[in-house]
């Protein structure tokens, strides 16, 4: 997906965040200027009569062959928010291998895989209601699609009846089919399972990541206690060497308002630095 085509620099391409959604980076985008040309991703599957990708393997492949559609060779310049930070580290670990060199890997928010070890796959109306509430919360309002709720149904009414309280927030349109919402939602429980599959190490790289200076966004999505504190574990657990940036809001607030412009700031420089080191 094309955010901006203009400018002189190399492409800034971002990985998508669960849900697939662009519309994350919009305001990040417009920040950064027009000289900078940006593109996001879309999960297969979404968009195309196309099965998901299985794998995180399968997943970074297919993500690098349609990168060099793009941009022939690199140097490449990948970022991403919050599970989409984890997508463009396991790509940029992949060009790596594969004898590319990556300029830039910038992750807003991104938490380690195992944020993903508890979630539940299988039972897609609770599935739903989390992917609801996540955009709820990146809206900024408090709407919330209370999964307990929907106990009291049948299993099988509980997916219809998540979608049509989700059309009544009006988080999701009203005129937009179920058989669509399905497709969303089958695309992200396997985009889980590809993060519970990835094995991360670490990459030559430079990493930076942008956290929040509000916590507790990160517990909401793993459902149980989160160290939101340092780098998130990049640097004990995949042993990672990276650069730490602070930003206004919180996990969800991070890339809107306040959060964006900051990060625009700080990601400015460091692209225009990189770019001038590669010419």
């Amino acid at each position: 997906v094309a955010l901006r085509t203009g400018g002189s620099r190399p492409p800034l391409v971002f990985l998508p965040a669960l849900g697939g959604d662009s519309r994350y980076y919009g305001e990040l985008v417009d920040k950064l200027g027009n000289d900078q040309p940006a593109y996001a991703f879309r999960p297969r599957g979404i968009d195309q009569n196309q099965p998901p990708h299985q794998s995180m393997d399968e997943m970074v492949v297919d993500y690098a062959a349609a990168l060099r559609e793009l941009q022939s060779t690199g140097p490449y310049y990948l970022a991403g928010w919050s599970s989409g930070g984890i997508y463009a580290f396991a790509l940029a670990q992949a060009l790596e291998s594969l004898g590319d060199e990556v300029a830039l890997v910038a992750m807003f928010g991104a938490p380690l895989p195992s944020i993903c070890d508890n979630l539940e796959l299988d039972d897609e109306a609770r599935f739903l209601c989390d992917l609801v509430n996540f955009a709820n919360c990146f809206a900024g309002t408090k709407a919330r699609v209370d999964y307990h709720e929907l106990l009291a149904l049948a299993p099988a009414e509980r997916f219809q009846a998540a979608l049509a309280e989700a059309k009544r927030q009006g988080t999701v349109p009203e005129a937009t089919p179920q058989e669509y919402i399905h497709r969303l939602v089958t695309v992200g429980a396997a985009n889980v399972r590809a993060i519970q599959s990835c094995d991360l190490r670490p990459i030559a790289a430079p990493v930076h990541l942008f956290i929040p200076t509000i916590e507790g966004g990160l517990a909401q999505i793993a459902g149980r206690a989160w160290d939101e504190s340092g780098d998130h574990g990049w640097g004990s657990d995949v042993g990672q060497a990276l650069e730490l940036h602070k930003v206004a809001g919180d996990h969800f607030t991070m890339m809107v308002g306040a959060g964006a412009a900051q990060i625009a700031r700080q990601l400015e420089p460091l692209l225009a630095r990189q770019f001038a080191e590669k010419k």
